[in-house]
């Protein structure tokens, strides 16, 4: 069993270069701006709009994942000196789709 963690954020007045470090740094912590299917299609995420799968354990719950991830997207901002928002969610048994027009 996984958890699904999506992540969508926004940076204010950030240049090319804070949104690349960013997105490094969201990299490192296992989320990709692409979802792979389970056909081995890979689907690209809308912009500043990130996933991971990531194991689900007896010890874990869906809020200490997302807590995991809010606290290390925090040290990726102050990391690259940028302010921003940020959404995440997380669930298990999930699925999901794409529709491009």
């Amino acid at each position: 069993m996984s958890w699904l963690v999506v992540l969508s954020y926004e940076l204010y007045n950030a240049s090319q270069t804070d949104f690349a470090k960013v997105n490094r740094g969201l990299k490192s912590l296992g989320l990709i701006n692409e979802i792979i299917s389970e056909y081995g299609t890979t689907n690209e995420l809308p912009r500043n709009t990130f996933a991971g799968q990531f194991t689900k354990d007896a010890d874990n719950t869906s809020t200490e994942i997302v807590n995991y991830i809010k606290d290390n997207t925090k040290k990726i901002f102050e990391e690259a000196g940028v302010e921003g928002k940020m959404f995440v969610a997380a669930g298990e048994n999930w699925s999901w789709g794409e529709l491009v027009t």
